[in-house]
């Protein structure tokens, strides 16, 4: 007798014959059929929208396609269903241009597929789309801006926009007052205006600055000593034009000093340094960045503020310890710390700066102590005091010394320790406490490159050290006789 195992194995055998006999069996004979065209469909069948109901110049559609004997490579797609351009996707988002003058438009689409053996549809899917231009929306940046005045140069930011597409815009433009619409660069939109004879009140031409560039161009209608507004509007490729988006009206300042006042003071002190220069025989213009928590601080020093003080002989900065908010930044910082790159290109460039900046308590960054002749404001430990019978003590032949106004007694006040490049003109008879420790100068000077002196810095305010009334002469040798070339 045969094992079990044969028997299974036999009989499985048996099995696979019977069905390979079967198989020729049922075999058919005939000729293989020619290879079949791939078929191709819109997403969407059409779009029933007609009139002011469109659909706006951009946009996405889908589409497939099957093969019954085979599998689909790609795709080509035609606007006239004659020139074709070949993709590998299978939707995609599409700008239509319109006729310029023409806000409404048919577009036909037609899209085709191809199979693993390059043959094509032969009959392409088509679709009608029904667009409509939107027109383009611009406006002026609301924080970059004047607020209601400004003397000089100011600055415009704006931007623009357009469901069909930002690329759909072709032409920027602006108006001053009731002057005449000239176009700008689209594509630039920080704008630094600039009177072209801050000097002379009326109407005159305003030079326009793109970003840092130093070379403008001038449009008409701009009018120192009065109030001004701008205009902005833009056109997209169809000639459709934005609504005209207005600045504030704001009042443009003359220049009428030889002297940039730039204070970080209240009014009722700002009246002290006032009344200081004019005895002092020194012109000036005053810029209160401290009223209204500094709302009017320059948000870009380096392109209005200097290019308004280019127009001056000095700067004179006085200024507490308060901060301010940083419009580049987070962070708030004092006074002359936000001034402080702007301060040292014009001084490097020929200009002359009075800083007498209070920094009782305030962290200073390095753009002040990198931007002067300081190596660093001490903020050693303990406390220097300076008692009504003591004085800021004159170094420097011009330079008198300096008591505390009503005989007060002046607390934390902060040193300097100057560089190579700066001389010593003051230095404090403290009171120190609490382990204080550190350099005694609170007052320095330093010179440009032509050897005369373009920097001074005394670091504490002078209207808390007038105990003998001689602030005005201070000054008087500090403008007539220091920066006097």
């Amino acid at each position: 007798m045969l094992p079990a195992f044969y028997l299974m194995k036999s009989s499985y055998i048996a099995f696979l014959i019977a069905c390979l006999c079967l198989f020729n069996a049922c075999k058919k004979q005939g000729t293989p059929k020619p290879n079949q065209a791939p078929n191709t469909q819109f997403s969407l069948e059409e779009i029933n929208l007609s009139g002011e109901d469109r659909l706006k110049s951009n946009v996405r559609l889908s589409w497939f396609g099957t093969d019954v004997d085979g599998y689909v490579i790609g795709y080509e797609l035609s606007q006239d269903n004659t020139t074709w351009e070949f993709t590998a996707a299978q939707d995609s988002i599409f700008r239509f241009t319109l006729n310029s003058g023409s806000d409404t438009a048919d577009i036909t689409l037609f899209v085709r597929a191809i199979d693993n053996d390059s043959l094509r549809d032969p009959e392409p899917a088509f679709l009608r789309i029904p667009i409509k231009n939107t027109a383009p929306e611009v406006a002026w940046d609301e924080d970059v801006q004047p607020i209601d005045s400004a003397r000089i140069a100011f600055n415009f930011l704006w931007s623009a926009s357009d469901l069909d597409g930002n690329s759909s815009i072709t032409k920027a433009e602006i108006k001053i007052n009731s002057s005449s619409w000239t176009e700008i660069d689209r594509f630039t939109n920080l704008l630094t205006v600039e009177a072209s004879n801050p000097t002379q009140v009326g109407e005159q031409n305003a030079l326009i600055f793109y970003d840092n560039e130093t070379n403008p161009f001038a449009i008409p209608g701009l009018v120192v000593g009065d109030t001004n507004q701008f205009f902005i509007r833009v056109t997209d490729e169809a000639g459709a034009v934005s609504a005209v988006d207005t600045s504030v009206t704001f009042y443009l300042k003359p220049k009428t000093g030889n002297v940039l006042v730039v204070s970080g003071h209240n009014f009722g002190i700002d009246q002290f340094y006032n009344e200081r220069l004019r005895e002092a025989g020194v012109t000036f213009d005053v810029e209160n960045y401290k009223q209204q928590g500094g709302k009017y601080i320059p948000t870009n020093w380096e392109q209005s503020f200097l290019r308004t003080a280019q127009y001056y002989d000095a700067i004179f900065m006085h200024t507490d310890n308060s901060l301010f908010s940083n419009p580049a930044g987070p962070e708030e910082l004092h006074l002359a710390e936000l001034a402080a790159v702007a301060l040292s290109r014009y001084s490097n460039e020929g200009g002359k700066v009075f800083i007498n900046a209070n920094f009782s308590s305030v962290q200073v960054t390095t753009d002040f102590e990198a931007g002067f002749p300081v190596d660093n404001l001490n903020d050693t430990r303990g406390i220097a005091r300076l008692f009504g019978d003591s004085a800021f003590v004159a170094t420097q032949p011009g330079y008198l010394n300096l008591t505390p106004t009503g005989g007060n007694i002046i607390s934390d006040v902060r040193t300097i320790e100057p560089s190579v490049a700066a001389e010593e003109i003051y230095f404090g008879q403290f009171d120190k406490r609490n382990n204080w420790e550190g350099p005694e100068t609170v007052g320095i000077r330093a010179n440009g490159p032509n050897g005369k002196t373009n920097f001074v810095f005394i670091s504490m305010d002078l209207h808390l050290l007038d105990g003998q009334n001689n602030v005005n002469q201070v000054l008087d040798h500090i403008f007539n006789e220091e920066f006097n070339w």
